[in-house]
């Protein structure tokens, strides 16, 4: 399956989750008055969502944000960020050689297509985790700092309850569906809104639309 397929599923069959870092910079004043017009709520074809200002912390409308939904490649934003702050701590290096095992390279799904016995870099199997939504790239990065994906998987739950993500339960590191892994889209809100305040650097991986893999 390829990305695009992912996301239409993503899209189709889980969680709708809309996350996005906005500043209202401006306001529409009446002529007479300084009443602000608020536009009217979304009409989204999702069972879930929320929408916030990042820098206030408003919650500009949602709808269901509560409800528990198999988060599906979502999944892989927690295990950017714990990458992500692997690198920070200096645990890891963005050039450290990760080997490539048969689980990683057997993963279906969207990938980045690592091959099986091969070492790759973090730099680039996290851009594949990011821009690639690649499930061999998670695992891969998941055995590396963890030994193996159920381990990483008690990381990523570990920093969930840290970020108070409290209706958050990670079962495996690339939202592969699985009985119990389920998040809701506040959760996913204060995900995001940690990435973008704790990993800036990391954070601008979100906006590359390509990335292309030669190893």
């Amino acid at each position: 399956m390829n990305r695009g397929k992912e996301v239409i599923k993503v899209i189709n069959q889980w969680v709708r989750c809309l996350v996005l870092s906005i500043v209202l910079s401006s306001s529409y004043t009446l002529a007479q008055g300084a009443a602000t017009l608020m536009p009217s709520p979304p009409q989204l074809a999702a069972s879930s969502y929320i929408l916030i200002d990042v820098d206030s912390g408003k919650i500009i409308v949602e709808s269901n944000a509560d409800e528990r939904l198999p988060p599906a490649s979502l999944t892989k934003m927690m295990t950017s960020y714990i990458v992500s702050s692997e690198l920070v701590k200096g645990n890891i290096s963005a050039d450290d050689a990760v080997p490539i095992s048969v689980k990683a390279w057997r993963m279906g799904g969207s990938k980045m297509f690592i091959r099986e016995g091969t070492t790759v870099p973090v730099k680039d199997l996290l851009k594949g985790v990011i821009i690639q939504s690649g499930n061999d790239a998670s695992v891969a990065l998941a055995e590396f700092v963890a030994g193996d994906e159920g381990a990483f998987a008690e990381v990523m739950n570990q920093q969930a309850s840290l970020l108070g993500m409290q209706k958050t339960n990670f079962v495996n590191a690339t939202g592969w569906p699985a009985k119990g892994h389920l998040t809701t889209a506040r959760d996913l809100s204060k995900l995001a809104t940690s990435l973008i305040r704790d990993f800036p650097d990391h954070y601008t991986l979100y906006s590359q639309k390509e990335f292309t893999f030669n190893g």
